[in-house]
């Protein structure tokens, strides 16, 4: 199926900023727009520059030099890679099943998104 560019980064935005409620599949003219977002580098680009928005943070504020400084990170999703459960769950075409998501979860084999680990060993 052929995605409207138009309204699917419309959807994307809207789910992005929380206001698409109670949503379980993306909607079927948008897998195709998802799919290219994550695997065709825009996701890696958005990531590479929340990154960025970070370490611009980090060097406008002054912290204590008591090394006492600590980071606080939702991991998943976040820390932890999910593309390969969202590939297989055809980036939302799928009904959303948190209990799919949990149990793939706790197989451990989440690699982190470089993004984010490279911002951890910095």
């Amino acid at each position: 199926m052929a995605f409207d560019m138009g309204y699917c980064l419309s959807w994307r935005v809207a789910v992005e900023a929380n206001n698409a409620r109670a949503w379980r599949t993306v909607p079927g003219q948008c897998i195709g727009c998802v799919e290219d977002y994550m695997l065709r580098g825009q996701y890696s680009r958005y990531l590479d520059t929340v990154i960025d928005r970070i370490f611009i943070y980090l060097d406008g504020i002054v912290t204590a030099d008591d090394r006492m400084g600590a980071w606080i990170l939702d991991v998943d999703g976040t820390c932890l890679f999910n593309l390969v459960h969202y590939k297989d769950k055809h980036f939302g075409g799928d009904s959303f099943d948190p209990l799919a998501l949990k149990i793939w979860a706790l197989r451990g084999v989440r690699p982190a998104i470089p993004a984010v680990l490279l911002m951890y060993l910095l």
